[in-house]
Formats: C-alpha cells, structure tokens, sequence
C-alpha cells in the first residue's frame, strides 16, 4: 500500500513536472525570448525548466512541513483556494468560448492571483464578515473566482480579433468537436504483412482488469488487518 502511494505521487508529480516545464518552455521561453530556439536547445532548456519547476516544489514542500500535520494540511487548502480559480477558470474559458483571448486570460490570472496572494497575507484564519462566518480560504475562492473571471471576460470582448486570430480559434475549437482517431494523424499505418496488429485497447482493457482483481484480493486482507488493530 505504501509503494502504490508513493508510485500515485511520484506518476502526479512526474506529469505536474512535464506540464510546467512545457509551458516555461514553449510557451515562454520560444515564443518570447527565442522564438527561432531548436529542438536541441529546448530540450536542454525543458530539463532545466523541470530542475528549477522540482526544486520549488520540494523547497516549498519542506517549508510548509515544518509545523505539523494540521497546519500542512491547512496551509494546503489555503494555497489550492488561492490557485484553483486563476488556473482553472481561463482553461475553461479558453476549452468553452470561442470569444476568449489569450490577452484575456492572461489579465484575468494575473489579477486573480495576484488578488489571492494579498488576502492571503492580509486575512486571518477565521473572521466575521457581513453577519456571516468566513474561513480565509472561503472568501479567497469566492474574490479569485470573481477577480479571474471579471478581467479575462471584459479584456476578451474588448479586443478586437483578426481574420487570422479568428481561423486559428475556429480551428482548435472545431478540433475539440472531433472524436478522438477521426483525424488523419490519429490513424495508425497498416502493419506489414508479416505482422500482427495488437490493438492497445484490448492491453489496455486487460490492465483494468488484472488492477480490479489485485484490489479485491488486498481490500479483505486490508480490511481484516484495521479490524486487529
């Protein structure tokens, strides 16, 4: 049970890596500092982005593990009531409206999280506001929520789109609509003839299967192991 904890953290902390060091890669450091940058280079540049991207995260980590399990626990809700909202709301807006603008999003993060990062400093733990009883993290969901969405909805109908804007949106969002393996890049080639085709979904589907049955055989064991203790 414990090495599949930690296997479950390592695969979350793994992909949480990658997706970081992608962004700060081709979304930062191409398209800003060095758009003409090869496939060498970013690869170096990506390494280094996942260095830098894991040493924050354990150096954070250890900071807010230094005053018990309550307050780790507390302080973990707070900083997800402060991100949750900058980071979730310009994705969806970005995956559901067409109308959305990467200036947009962009303004709406950053007000959202600056917004969050103040009252997190500002507030206490626990307060009286308009008759009603607040936890910080409560009232800082609820100001990312509104300071997120507010600026990237106004800035995105406040910038005007061109011809070319408008076609690549169209693109992406009609991409969505399509059904994973309709597009022509999705269509595996034909094996040869000497060779048999194995189709991942039955691998797949085998791999479910052999995980629900290791689970039913350690739940009984597991659950006779709480009842001694």
């Amino acid at each position: 049970m414990i090495a599949a904890m930690f296997s479950a953290t390592m695969s979350t902390l793994s992909g949480d890596f990658n997706v970081c060091a992608n962004v700060l890669t081709s979304d930062v450091y191409r398209r800003l500092l060095r758009p003409r940058a090869s496939q060498r280079e970013l690869v170096h540049v990506g390494r280094v982005m996942t260095l830098v991207v894991g040493s924050i995260s354990i150096a954070l980590a250890l900071f807010m593990a230094g005053g018990g399990s309550d307050r780790l626990f507390r302080n973990m809700v707070t900083l997800f009531s402060t991100a949750a909202a900058p980071v979730a709301i310009p994705m969806l807006l970005g995956l559901t409206w067409r109308r959305a603008t990467n200036r947009g999003v962009l303004t709406g993060f950053t007000v959202g999280l600056g917004t969050g990062f103040v009252l997190l400093g500002l507030l206490p733990n626990e307060f009286t506001l308009l008759g009603l009883h607040w936890k910080k993290e409560n009232l800082i969901m609820v100001c990312t929520t509104l300071a997120t969405l507010g600026p990237a909805v106004v800035v995105s109908l406040m910038q005007r789109l061109g011809q070319a804007d408008r076609e690549r949106i169209d693109a992406f969002h009609d991409r969505l609509t399509m059904p994973i393996g309709s597009l022509p890049g999705d269509i595996p080639p034909a094996p040869a003839a000497d060779e048999s085709a194995v189709s991942p979904f039955r691998l797949v589907g085998l791999c479910i299967i052999l995980i629900g049955l290791m689970m039913l055989v350690i739940t009984p064991l597991v659950a006779a192991g709480l009842q001694r203790e």
